[in-house]
């Protein structure tokens, strides 16, 4: 906890301020998490009421949004996955130390290191003091699944390749395999769909995992288990493992800092459709 080197008229003046800001009319707002969040708000209520000018001596060091929360998420491998999964390619920009500092600890240190200019020139610390306040809990990292995110896609594949050996040697699509892949490609693309295009949260647009996972294999789902059930072929298995092939292939060079997990994954659904277009004949 930082006290704030203030005079008198500034808190009277910041006290009006948050005061202001907690009317009914005002203390109901669209919460961004990145850009209007619980540390930007003071910083720049302080910085209207202060007599002068706020001078930052921070050094320079751009770092992008999704390095800045794998600092935080990097013990948890679970969040890390899911957080990297709705993050789009905005959140791969290099970010310059203001725009960092919508996290409370790297506006802590920039206020550390921030004074006050007054009008007639005289400069201050803009904090007095700072009093260490201990953490009243942190989460275990026990309390996560067991399995890492990469185990968990390794084993997928495993069985994805024990099941594409199976249909090949009976000749024989298992629609319950396709069902479980699909269904859960889909459902994944729903929430990727909606945070791409309907969430006005920053950074989850511009998503290249869309091309991975999206709401597509709901709607084409009784077709596809319709058409291996009778092992008749279908042009959703074509186009689609076209797709895949490329997004695997040029996955390196994505403008976007996506999961390497994600190509067990992607190597799952293409066997599913390469089983297809090799087993269904008609």
């Amino acid at each position: 906890m930082q006290v704030l080197n203030l005079t008198p008229e500034e808190k009277s003046r910041f006290f009006e301020a948050l005061m202001i800001n907690y009317l009914p009319e005002n203390r109901g707002y669209r919460y961004d998490f990145i850009y209007d969040n619980c540390a930007t708000r003071p910083r720049d209520i302080l910085e209207k009421i202060v007599d002068g000018e706020v001078l930052y001596s921070y050094e320079e060091n751009e770092v992008t949004y999704r390095e800045m929360l794998h600092g935080f998420n990097e013990r948890w491998p679970w969040s890390k996955f899911g957080v990297d999964l709705v993050l789009g390619a905005d959140a791969d920009v290099k970010r310059n130390a203001r725009e960092q500092e919508w996290i409370p600890s790297y506006l802590l240190e920039h206020f550390n290191q921030a004074k006050i200019k007054s009008a007639d020139g005289s400069t201050r610390p803009l904090v007095r003091n700072t009093i260490e306040i201990p953490a009243l809990c942190l989460m275990d990292e026990s309390e996560e699944f067991p399995l890492s995110p990469m185990t968990c896609a390794l084993i997928l594949l495993c069985v994805g390749l024990a099941v594409s050996l199976f249909e090949l040697l009976k000749k024989k699509i298992v629609w319950v395999w396709d069902l479980l892949v699909f269904v859960s490609q889909g459902l994944t693309g729903v929430i990727l769909a909606i945070l791409f295009f309907l969430s006005e949260h920053p950074c989850t647009g511009n998503n290249w995992l869309i091309v991975l996972f999206n709401p597509l294999p709901l709607f084409f789902l009784w077709h596809i288990i319709a058409r291996g059930i009778h092992q008749r072929k279908s042009y959703y298995h074509l186009a689609y493992g076209v797709v895949l092939t490329l997004f695997i292939i040029f996955f390196a060079v994505i403008p976007q800092d996506i999961p390497v997990e994600v190509i067990p994954l992607a190597l799952v659904l293409l066997l599913r459709h390469i089983d297809h277009l090799i087993i269904c004949k008609k």
